[in-house]
């Protein structure tokens, strides 16, 4: 199962440009770590996905991830477009 942005029947995916709503402002990011990626990462494991905002580039926004039990992201997260992925977590990248 996958999951997929608020209201849609787009799945998320690694490089995924989004948008996310903040209160006053909306900032974008791309999505640089899910758990149905290939090798996955020791510190987020398989229940989490994560992404990247522009503003905060050394900060990494790790959410849940149960698609079986919310197949959809938060609905202040919208989808932009594909992107190219440059920005992944590798497998053994520490996260604090």
């Amino acid at each position: 199962m996958t999951l997929k942005y608020w209201g849609t029947d787009i799945d998320v995916m690694l490089g995924d440009r989004i948008g996310f709503k903040k209160i006053f402002t909306t900032v974008t990011g791309e999505v640089v770590y899910i758990p149905t990626q290939p090798l996955l990462n020791r510190s987020l494991g398989d229940d989490t996905w994560a992404v990247k905002l522009d503003n905060e580039p050394n900060d990494i926004r790790s959410m849940i991830f149960v698609p079986e039990q919310e197949p959809f992201t938060h609905k202040k997260i919208f989808f932009i477009e594909r992107g190219s992925g440059k920005n992944l977590i590798s497998e053994d990248e520490e996260i604090l």
